[in-house]
């Protein structure tokens, strides 16, 4: 056998795996994109469907996306006031209970768990509380 027929008959063979390679790689997208359609949340398409019940958790999970103010503002308009209490509610008690920590703190700046607590809270509302956990582990050095 001569050394062109060794080089075709590998070529083929290079050829031949190639197109298992692409039909295994096409197969595996298709396969990952059937799964991932499947796992949609059940509340978008009520969403879509415009139930009332749904537009509060889908609105409240997309707060930080740029499209929230225009969809905000279109189910305000067509559910109420009951829209925005449900979209804020959790921002607004948030607030309310970085208030109520930050007066017991102007009371007592030596109570560990309040500076513990209203840094935790800064942190899930994104503020900075980095300053309340300092003082903090400072009185109780085995906060972690």
């Amino acid at each position: 056998m001569s050394w062109y027929n060794r080089f075709h008959h590998a070529k083929q063979k290079i050829q031949i795996g190639g197109w298992i390679m692409i039909y295994f790689i096409l197969s595996a997208i298709l396969l990952y994109n059937v799964v991932l359609s499947q796992i949609i949340s059940p509340l978008y398409g009520k969403f879509i469907q415009n139930e009332k019940n749904s537009v509060g958790p889908i609105l409240k999970s997309i707060q930080s996306r740029p499209e929230f103010n225009k969809l905000y503002l279109i189910y305000k308009n067509k559910y109420g006031v009951k829209i925005e209490y449900e979209v804020f509610s959790e921002k607004k008690k948030d607030e309310l209970f970085v208030s109520d920590l930050e007066k017991i703190l102007e009371q007592n700046l030596q109570s560990r768990d309040v500076n513990y607590n209203l840094s935790q809270v800064l942190k899930k509302t994104g503020g900075d509380g980095v300053r309340y956990l300092i003082h903090a582990k400072q009185i109780d050095p085995e906060i972690n």
